[in-house]
């Protein structure tokens, strides 16, 4: 696999000009993908969801059930059991435009 440098100029080339290229590797660096094990509507809410995320035991110091999983609110409208989503628990520097 050709290194950034190479498969941009490469595109440039063949396809369309490149007006710029982004790291993103470093503003998900603290980002880790996660499964959720359950979704239950939070009484007196209309959209937000009590989440049982599985992160395999990666994330350190951070409060889990008795089962192992971090419990999450979540507002987002499409959350079910079995997704897996992007975890950027508590300390993980999140920006206004982190997702895009």
């Amino acid at each position: 696999m050709p290194d950034i440098g190479e498969l941009s100029k490469l595109i440039g080339a063949r396809l369309v000009e490149i007006e710029s290229i982004e790291n993103l590797g470093e503003k998900y660096k603290d980002v880790i993908i996660a499964k959720v094990v359950s979704a239950q509507k939070v009484e007196n809410s209309d959209h937000l969801n009590l989440c049982k995320i599985d992160d395999g035991g990666v994330r350190k110091n951070i409060t889990r059930d008795e089962d192992g999983f971090i419990q999450v609110v979540c507002g987002a409208p499409n959350v079910r059991a079995g997704i897996f989503c992007g975890l950027a628990s508590a300390g993980v520097n999140r920006t206004r435009n982190f997702w895009w």
